[in-house]
């Protein structure tokens, strides 16, 4: 996963093999049983909205401001 805010997902190979490690066709194995190959990833700490405020300006002329 990338340290991104997009939705992204994250994979893996999963196969069905033997007590050797053996691989076989997926229809060897439980299907019903197969582990996830891919999930969300988990949004980064990075992702959180929050206030960014800049610096005050400098302060104007009352007769500007308030004429």
């Amino acid at each position: 996963c990338e340290d991104s805010c997009s939705p992204s997902m994250q994979s893996r190979q999963v196969h069905c093999v033997n007590q050797a490690e053996v691989v076989f066709p997926d229809d060897a194995c439980d299907v019903a049983k197969m582990p996830e190959v891919t999930k969300p990833c988990p949004k980064s700490e990075n992702c959180k909205a929050m206030w960014h405020v800049s610096e005050w300006s400098k302060v104007s002329s009352p007769a500007s401001t308030f004429s």
